[in-house]
């Protein structure tokens, strides 16, 4: 009996090594090129694009940074303010709103562009989450998933 303890106890950590490997979540092997790829929403005459630069960049240290632009030929994007409009969604229904939004200098009228910042957290840094932009040309929301 004795001479089986030590088999059982491998046992016993490889199935919690398991369980834990399994546990660790959906993105646990996601690559920050991954993360990074853009995502792009063309609703409504607009078409919306959100780029994660955090992954692929040491220049965002100090909080999570979206790139984003705004383009149509139709609609006037100057009355959309991306503070009110965009939060982020957890994957346990947190919502996080953004702290900034840094627009281009050459931003405006049918194109704009610039950085949405939110604050750090770690829960998101490996992807799970989703940004989600409100009431842009009539569209209640578009979804962009990491």
């Amino acid at each position: 009996m004795n001479k089986l303890i030590p088999y059982a106890l491998v046992l016993v950590a490889v199935l919690l090594g398991a369980v834990y490997y399994m546990g660790a979540g959906q993105t646990a092997g996601v690559s920050p090129q991954e993360l990074a790829a853009p995502r792009e929403n063309s609703e409504g005459m607009v078409t919306v694009g959100i780029t994660f630069l955090n992954p692929t960049s040491s220049q965002y240290t100090d909080s999570l940074t979206f790139q984003v632009s705004m383009n149509t030929h139709s609609v006037n994007l100057d009355s959309y303010d991306p503070i009110e409009i965009a939060y982020i969604k957890t994957s346990s229904g947190q919502v996080i709103k953004p702290t900034s939004w840094d627009e281009a200098d050459s931003s405006g009228g049918h194109h704009r562009r610039g950085l949405l910042i939110f604050p750090i957290n770690s829960e998101l840094e490996m992807g799970g989450f989703e940004i989600i932009v409100e009431g842009i040309a009539g569209i209640d929301q578009r979804i962009f998933s990491w």
